[in-house]
């Protein structure tokens, strides 16, 4: 496995997190979630139903593990290197925290476990956090505590009056306390009232001598032995070192994620929209309630983003692989001729276990260094992350869309895609075809999307409308031998039967990204055959 991280060894382990983030070229992300939907958006919503639905994802689940490679090159060995890490991550309820409630899906519970996912060390031993608004309203709640107690200290007096009996039996548990050699004690139990009381006469009968503050258990009073009012002023502010340092402690997690958005380190994700909304939601604070704020939150979280499926969708590279489902995806890349991805000194992971979120970050790290190598065999190693091959910094800030062939990805820096009109077909093909038969049969047209009927019908959707004449001349009215070709006015939903295991293909027009350069013209983009699954998972891994 990855390096473990838990609530166990998290502040330990943290430096080396920070560090790691610093000083990697890129870094590669994965999670698990106590479920992922409940199946009401279809395939084919429009952008803001989606984003509905991911918002609605996110505040019901709950992310339990968090998988972050952070990628480096190794001068002195030549080669690039990642150190990994799988957080049982879990919003532990304290006093520092709400109690947070959420859903399980019984799918993703089971399949987690069928994939070993230790549920025990998920409750017991997850690392806390706090989004900013959280953590900034506990540090509003300490000031004002703070000035509550300097204004209850000058201006309000209890009378004493009918408390008589209950001053003398504390005071003579003070003065046992001042006979002994403790340096602190908590008193005995007692209402909010009585400890205003306490507060209030107990310090002026022991002058220089002991000091009262809040114990670290909830509700009771602690005293100090002290020898000056020096004393007081110096065990106040210990106290309130000591709520701070509760307070950075319950961050927690986030510290990570913070840690990420100061380094504007590329992010690199697999089928994203769903991590992101999680991972967003979770840790910069709720969801907005619109698309195009939910993008502006997405880049002051991660800067630099990128999906490695959008990427594998690129015409130099869709051929090569018969799946962009992660794991046959990571496979069919590392094994072409491109730079491979080593573990780092310390940070070797012993099971290679799908859907643990260690081992699938770094499926995707090695896979999206892989793509870029075969975009641009001959680019520099090291990478420099800021000069990548123009196609692949082309795809930078777009999120892939699953089951939505005309509208294939999100666009974090701009507008989003619009379906093209009238460049429509459909496809019949022999049953042994693959995709990248009809990347191949396409190639010349362009970018594509593929909607799969069944085992030898699709539906095909041209990126540019402008090549539909040429399709029309050279499989319409030329014939073809072994498929046919014919014009579709619009791609159908597909099909409720359709082939389990068959891929999805979708891909992005040439638009560019704000502020990076344009990518040419390509084909398209494989989908997971376990994308919509319901038994298994809703998302392609």
């Amino acid at each position: 496995r990855s390096m473990e991280v838990t609530r166990s060894n998290f502040e330990a382990v943290l430096p080396t997190v920070k560090a790691a983030i610093a000083d990697a070229l890129f870094l590669a992300i994965d999670n698990e979630f106590t479920g992922l939907s409940d199946g009401s958006t279809a395939r084919g919503s429009s952008l803001e139903d989606r984003y509905a639905a991911t918002k609605k994802s996110a505040a019901a689940f709950q992310i339990i593990q968090t998988g972050i490679s952070a990628v480096n090159w190794d001068a002195a060995a030549g080669k690039y290197t990642a150190k990994t890490f799988n957080f049982y991550v879990f919003p532990v309820p304290s006093d520092k925290g709400p109690d947070v409630r959420f859903l399980c899906q019984a799918s993703s519970i089971a399949f987690l476990a069928s994939h070993g996912m230790d549920f025990n060390k998920v409750f017991r031993e997850g690392i806390p956090y706090l989004t900013p608004q959280q953590e900034q309203a506990l540090r509003d709640a300490l000031t004002e505590r703070e000035t509550d107690r300097r204004s209850l200290q000058a201006d309000d007096t209890i009378p004493v009056t009918g408390n008589e009996e209950f001053l003398t039996s504390v005071k003579a548990g003070v003065e046992n306390f001042l006979a002994s050699s403790d340096e602190s004690m908590d008193l005995p139990p007692c209402n909010s009232f009585l400890r205003r009381l306490i507060y209030q006469e107990i310090p002026g009968s022991f002058p220089d001598r002991v000091a009262c503050m809040p114990s670290p258990v909830k509700g009771l009073v602690r005293l100090h032995r002290i020898g000056n009012k020096e004393d007081v002023a110096a065990l106040a502010e210990q106290r309130k070192q000591t709520e701070l340092a509760a307070i950075e402690a319950a961050v927690g997690f986030r510290h990570v994620i913070d840690a990420i958005t100061r380094n504007s380190k590329p992010v690199v994700l697999h089928n994203s929209l769903l991590d992101i909304g999680h991972l967003c939601d979770a840790f910069a604070g709720p969801l907005p309630e619109h698309l195009p704020a939910f993008k502006e939150a997405v880049l002051r979280t991660f800067p630099i983003v990128y999906d490695s499926k959008v990427v594998a969708a690129l015409p130099s590279v869709a051929t090569q692989y018969e799946s962009s489902t992660l794991e046959p995806l990571y496979k069919a890349i590392t094994q072409k001729n491109v730079p491979q991805l080593a573990h780092a000194d310390g940070f070797e992971i012993k099971s290679e276990q799908c859907h643990e979120a260690g081992y699938d970050a770094f499926m995707t790290a090695a896979a999206f260094l892989g793509l870029v190598y075969l975009v641009e065999p001959e680019h520099q190693v090291p990478m420099d992350p800021a000069h990548l091959p123009a196609a692949v910094a082309g795809e930078e800030g777009r999120i892939f869309i699953f089951g939505m062939p005309s509208v294939p990805f999100l666009n974090l820096r701009g507008a989003d895609p619009a379906p093209p009109p009238g460049a429509a077909f459909s496809l019949t093909f022999p049953a042994e075809w693959k995709a990248r038969n009809i990347y191949s049969t396409f190639k010349p047209y362009g970018r594509i999307t593929i909607r799969w009927i069944d085992d030898t019908h699709a539906d095909i959707l041209l990126q540019d409308p402008t090549k539909v004449d040429a399709v029309q001349k050279d499989l319409i009215d030329t014939p073809q031998a072994g498929f046919t070709v014919t014009v579709k006015v619009a791609p159908e939903p597909a099909a409720d039967h359709a082939a389990a295991d068959q891929p999805e293909i979708a891909a992005a027009p040439a638009a560019a990204a704000a502020a990076v350069p344009s990518a040419p013209p390509a084909a398209g983009e494989q989908a997971g055959s376990a994308e919509e699954s319901a038994p298994k998972r809703a998302r392609t891994e």
